[in-house]
């Protein structure tokens, strides 16, 4: 009914960003599978991703667990990616 009523309304909800002013990071929800290139043998790993939310620019790296050691270094690499720090 929510769907039937905002699109009859024409509704939407935009947010302005500021460039540089935010990045957006989590863990994605679900895990995803990666194949050795050599054995075929499947390894789960879980998806960082981080968005500068202004130009859309992403960056996202698979790691084997989900640590605050992994957290930490996905966000370095994230920074160096874009080159800076919002």
């Amino acid at each position: 009914m929510y769907r039937e009523y905002v699109k009859r309304h024409h509704l939407t909800m935009h947010i302005n960003h500021k460039p540089g002013d935010k990045l957006m990071v989590d863990w994605f929800g679900t895990t995803m599978s990666i194949y050795d290139e050599y054995t075929g043998e499947e390894t789960k790993v879980y998806l960082f991703e981080a968005t500068l939310p202004f130009s859309m620019y992403c960056y996202v790296q698979a790691c084997h667990i989900m640590k605050i050691n992994d957290w930490i270094d996905c966000h370095i690499n994230a920074f160096n990616y874009f080159d800076g720090v919002t």
